[in-house]
């Protein structure tokens, strides 16, 4: 045991440079050694490395002005920082013929299970090795609510989708500045929501329309006489279920009146 502590104790350091531990050697010229009035006096103080090592900034004096110039330029600058374009060469480049697919006919299953996935809880990085790509952006919000594809697993895809028409853009437009692809998102779901309004609003127009037509009917078939009270039964009868179509099946556009409002809910948690 006495030669094995031996050779511990005797064992090269890993940094020789540093010395063996609490061990402090003396320098030529230490402040130490120093014969100052004060360290004659009151002797050695060690002071800290910086002035400002510890303490508080309260009692310092710095006016709300002054306060208000710092952060101001610092906002300023942090604005400055963002409006610099990102260079080519610093940002990945993407392959659009690995990494996504077109929307077809033929790849419709694939389609709906790929997107079943994303309302699910698959991974992302499984997911991003092949994307879909639609060729409006207004298919893509209604395959959204389709599948209820939650907010953030939508925003990533539409992502995606920006990232693809990116890269094609480059490919195409090398010189001219590119477009701000999210100011291309925003005006085309603000389109969208714009078309469901124009339907929500067709919708409640014409259902008063009928009620009204349906008000006069009932009006005039009371000052008629019993001869022509079967007639009128018919015209009130016709009238009723034109005005059940028109609130229950009413399509705009091949679109329900009530999907209509569900995708005008679910593109307004979108854009939030």
């Amino acid at each position: 045991m006495a030669v094995s502590s031996w050779l511990f104790e005797k064992r090269p350091l890993k940094r020789a440079k540093l010395g063996p531990p609490d061990v402090y050697p003396q320098d030529p010229k230490q402040k130490e050694d120093e014969l100052t009035a004060i360290n004659v006096k009151q002797g050695f103080n060690s002071s800290p490395q910086i002035p400002d090592e510890y303490g508080s900034a309260r009692n310092s004096n710095i006016t709300a002005t002054k306060f208000g110039s710092y952060f101001s330029a610092v906002l300023g600058l942090k604005q400055e920082l963002n409006r610099f374009q990102d260079s080519g060469r610093k940002r990945q480049q993407i392959n659009p013929k690995d990494n996504f697919w077109p929307v077809t006919a033929r790849s419709k299953n694939a389609i709906e299970a790929w997107f079943k996935d994303l309302a699910g809880s698959k991974s992302l990085t499984i997911l991003a090795k092949k994307v879909p790509i639609f060729n409006k952006k207004e298919e893509i919000f209604m395959t959204l609510y389709e599948f209820s594809v939650p907010m953030l697993r939508a925003a990533w895809f539409i992502k995606m989708s920006s990232a693809y028409i990116a890269a094609i853009s480059e490919a195409k437009i090398k010189k001219r500045q590119l477009p701000d692809p999210s100011q291309e998102w925003t005006q085309a779901l603000c389109k969208f929501l714009r078309e469901q309004l124009t339907k929500l609003a067709e919708h409640h127009h014409s259902s008063i329309a009928l009620g009204n037509s349906s008000s006069t009917g009932n009006s005039s078939t009371a000052a008629l006489n019993s001869s022509n009270s079967s007639s009128a039964n018919s015209l009130g009868s016709s009238v009723t279920s034109n005005s059940s179509t028109g609130l229950g099946s009413n399509s705009l556009n091949g679109v329900t009146v009530d999907v209509a409002y569900k995708q005008w809910q679910y593109c307004t948690q979108l854009a939030r």
